[in-house]
């Protein structure tokens, strides 16, 4: 899945078919990795999108864990 790395790039329409696929994945036992050539902080959005959507975590837990394991968001994020 791609999507363009620009500033005014709208990044929500991505969230619906990219949570669907990390859940997809994820069910079957696979491991998926979200990569951001340039742009880790839209990396993170995604990974926190799934926490907060599929595991309940609350948004600043989700942040919490993220940035423990080397996410990096922007600090508007």
């Amino acid at each position: 899945y791609s999507i363009e790395n620009r500033s005014n790039e709208n990044i929500t329409k991505h969230f619906t078919p990219i949570l669907a696929h990390l859940k997809q994945c994820l069910s079957m036992g696979e491991t998926c990795l979200i990569y951001g050539q340039q742009d880790l902080s839209v990396c993170s959005v995604f990974a926190a999108a799934y926490l907060i959507q599929q595991r309940d975590f609350e948004c600043k837990d989700a942040l919490k864990l993220l940035k423990r394991k080397g996410a990096k968001p922007n600090p508007g994020f």
